[in-house]
């Protein structure tokens, strides 16, 4: 039984589709279709069932298990015998958010690719909701996700508390609250609370931030102007950087930015008392083994997130100082 065989097998479960699979892995329908049929021969079942549509049978189901595993051991393998040798190469497939990988990775790939050159960093740009499901099937070495339930297969070791701040230019302040702009950013610029803000148009987030901050809203009684909603969260934060409307950000995104605009409001977002804190982990297979390399790229992970959490990103525009 060859890896390659197992490997396709294991993509063309994934979209259930030849002619896809085929395109994504570079090979004829015809190769595709001969690496199923001869494990197919060797195993004695069908894996999948081609009409109406291709699905998998109950042997292709347990025989994905087998292919995962077999996978995933055969990394670990690579790895193992990569430090033995101390040929210092190999790939990470690395998953976050878009705003989380350009924050970190500008950060640290410099340092990290100066002791490892012939390492290659495979990312997937995704939402945590969908990068814990790839770790779990060994689809990524690692993920940074949100912190949410413990999953036994995992191990998630935590990066930091990212506290939130809710944004807002000084234009639309005056806008809906005139004279009170003032008041409003005094008495927001140590302790903003949501309901102080509810008459300003929002940029709200169809993923875990999202949810929370529309918990906020609903604990005070508030239903919120949403002029955009995404799962893309940099379409909003670019458009709250142009005045057009509020928005809630991690510390984590603004403390990557290079430059914020002079007319932005930056108020750390209280609730009861307590900073309104979105918890940050990377997550792992506690079965896979992680080399030299991985654990030096996990180690600059989390001296890069040690960092960005001492940092006081919160101000208040310059205009009224």
């Amino acid at each position: 039984m060859e890896l390659n065989s197992l490997i396709y097998f294991s993509e063309l479960a994934k979209d259930l589709n030849m002619t896809r699979t085929a395109e994504r892995l570079f090979l004829s329908q015809q190769s595709l279709s001969y690496h199923l049929l001869r494990l197919e021969e060797e195993l004695g079942a069908r894996l999948f069932e081609r009409k109406p549509s291709l699905k998998l049978t109950a042997a292709g189901e347990q025989f994905l298990n087998y292919s995962r595993t077999a996978a995933r051991e055969f990394e670990n393998l690579k790895n193992r015998i990569s430090d033995i040798e101390k040929q210092d190469r190999g790939v990470i497939r690395f998953g976050a958010s878009t705003l989380r990988l350009s924050s970190c990775l500008p950060a640290i790939l410099p340092q990290f690719h100066e002791r490892y050159p012939d390492v290659e960093i495979r990312i997937t740009d995704s939402i945590s909701r969908q990068l814990v499901p790839r770790v779990i099937r060994g689809e990524l070495d690692m993920a940074i996700t949100l912190t949410g339930e413990e999953i036994p297969v995992l191990t998630a070791a935590p990066l930091m508390e990212d506290n939130l701040y809710l944004c807002v230019s000084d234009g639309l302040l005056q806008k809906y609250f005139g004279s009170e702009s003032d008041r409003i950013k005094a008495k927001s610029s140590r302790r903003a609370s949501i309901r102080d803000f509810g008459e300003l148009p929002f940029c709200l987030y169809n993923n875990r931030l999202g949810d929370l901050i529309r918990g906020l809203f609903e604990e005070a009684n508030i239903i919120p102007k949403a002029t955009i909603s995404s799962t893309y969260t940099q379409i909003g934060f670019d458009l709250c950087m142009r005045g057009v409307v509020a928005c809630v950000a991690t510390q984590l995104n603004l403390a990557g930015l290079k430059e914020i605009p002079p007319d932005i409001n930056i108020f750390p977002l209280y609730h009861h008392g307590k900073p309104v804190t979105h918890p940050v982990q990377l997550i792992w297979r506690s079965d896979r083994y992680l080399s030299a390399f991985s654990q030096y790229f996990i180690e600059l992970l989390t001296a890069y997130f040690s960092e960005v959490a001492q940092q006081n990103v919160g101000r208040i525009a310059r205009e009224s100082l």
